[in-house]
């Protein structure tokens, strides 16, 4: 009988001792950063931007060198490795919070992830876009898709959201942007909350896209109350995909990234980011077309859910000439236009659908083309497509023939079909093509890890369907 007591004893320690140790490198780091600036808000070719790091130490005190990491992505989806560009002391004692501030120049224009490497656990990511104001596009396209997180804390990842980065990246636009919901978050501790990540990161990873991210409340554990959410899982956003809102320009256009859930804030657009939200659109008047995105609408149609300043931000947004703006959070496809800004919610990118398909349930992101002509937006239902996307092979079928019309109360709106442009025809080897229903619009070899390839640009007509293999 002690022989056994004795062997339950020493199972429970084990078992206690090996959660204590996952929980240990899941919660985050003693030292972290609980806040991400840079000025200025553009970051343009050739031009110093100074990063500043909110830094804080709940533990004994730390020291060293702040190591900056960047890689660059290429236009057929690649991100190079990292490489140094530059360094900082720092110091921070146990119980202090100091601002961490590291200036770096970047000659080329780009996407590029920024890795801020304090030593240890204690790193934090950034995607960030370098402008060229002499050199601005004309045309471009980007995507937007929200509300990928599962049904439960420990449901892995949705197919659909899987599905949905496949299709984007034989679409590939130049970039997109992600409007929360990426996690479970709810109910979860630090291990779990920490596998969540990992496991939407390893699929954020498989874009051959950038894409920026706003917060949603499910990575922040927010409520409705401004007071609710989690700390460190806001230090976690932070640490994975950083600052929780910002700027960018691409092209003629002036792009804004806002979090609707900031801890403490929660459920609104307010305080400093209010403040600095009607800067930034005062000094967008500047540019062709403005652009917002956010996890919780400002204006959502009637009996769906929007912050709790809602009349609020809209007007600011109307007011200040918001070309679109794009939210998220309701898990639906809607849309509607207050002039002079069209509101779009779309959020149908895995999660569970609550309301019926006729009341905008629907599986789908948005593509949007931005030009001199104007701005249209295309719906691409996710369910409607089918795709196979791998080295030898790339597939796509076009199968919204057909227009999905919506109604709520006494509002009315469709989705389109529309042919899209495809840019990620990319296969090992000599390219075949077979199919129906579309153009190829131009073809080139590129040569990638010293193999050759092809890449193959297309147009797609609905109905139609494309096969690239070697």
């Amino acid at each position: 009988m002690r022989r056994r007591l004795l062997l339950g004893l020493a199972i429970m320690a084990i078992l206690v001792g090996g959660y204590l140790y996952l929980y240990s490198i899941s919660a985050p780091p003693s030292l972290r950063p609980i806040w991400i600036d840079w000025e200025p808000e553009v970051i343009t070719v050739g031009r110093e931007t100074t990063f500043t790091l909110t830094m804080e130490n709940v533990g004994w005190g730390a020291s060293g060198v702040l190591k900056v990491y960047i890689r660059s992505f290429d236009r057929y989806g690649g991100l190079g490795e990292p490489r140094l560009i530059a360094e900082q002391e720092y110091s921070v004692g146990g119980g202090e919070t100091r601002n961490i501030s590291v200036s770096i120049s970047i000659p080329e224009e780009g996407f590029y992830r920024l890795i801020f490497d304090f030593g240890g656990r204690t790193k934090a990511r950034q995607l960030i876009y370098v402008y060229d104001p002499d050199n601005p596009r004309e045309e471009y396209r980007f995507a937007f898709f929200a509300d990928n997180r599962p049904g439960g804390p420990l449901t892995p990842q949705p197919e659909q959201f899987k599905k949905l980065i496949r299709i984007l990246n034989i679409v590939r636009p130049d970039f997109a942007i992600l409007g929360g919901d990426i996690v479970y978050g709810y109910r979860s501790e630090a291990v779990v909350l920490a596998w969540q990540w990992s496991d939407f990161l390893s699929i954020y990873e498989s874009s051959a896209v950038p894409i920026f991210v706003a917060p949603g409340n499910h990575e922040m554990k927010t409520g409705e109350a401004p007071s609710t959410g989690d700390r460190d899982a806001q230090i976690l956003f932070l640490m994975n995909l950083g600052r929780l809102y910002y700027s960018f320009a691409y092209g003629k256009d002036l792009f804004l990234i806002l979090d609707t859930d900031i801890v403490g804030e929660a459920n609104m657009i307010t305080g400093r980011q209010k403040e600095w939200m009607v800067e930034m659109l005062g000094e967008g008047q500047s540019y062709r077309y403005r652009f917002t995105a956010m996890h919780k609408p400002a204006f959502s149609g009637p009996a769906y859910r929007t912050i709790t300043n809602d009349k609020e931000v809209t007007e600011i947004f109307r007011g200040y000439n918001v070309t679109v703006a794009l939210q998220a959070h309701n898990h639906i496809f809607y849309k509607r236009y207050l002039e002079p800004t069209w509101f779009y919610v779309s959020g149908g990118a895995g999660s569970p659908l609550y309301v019926s398909p006729e009341e905008g349930a629907l599986y789908h992101m948005l593509l949007i083309t931005v030009g001199e002509e104007g701005v249209e937006v295309k719906v691409i239902p996710t369910e409607l497509f089918e795709e196979r996307l791998g080295e030898v092979e790339v597939y796509l079928r076009h199968s919204f023939t057909n227009e999905i019309s919506f109604r709520r109360g006494d509002e009315e709106w469709v989705a389109e079909p529309r042919e899209i442009l495809l840019q990620g025809l990319l296969v090992r080897g000599e390219a075949k093509v077979e199919g129906d229903g579309y153009e190829i619009i131009h073809r080139t070899d590129v040569e990638l890890d010293g193999e050759r390839y092809s890449l193959i640009e297309a147009v797609l007509r609905p109905g139609g369907w494309i096969r690239v293999y070697s």
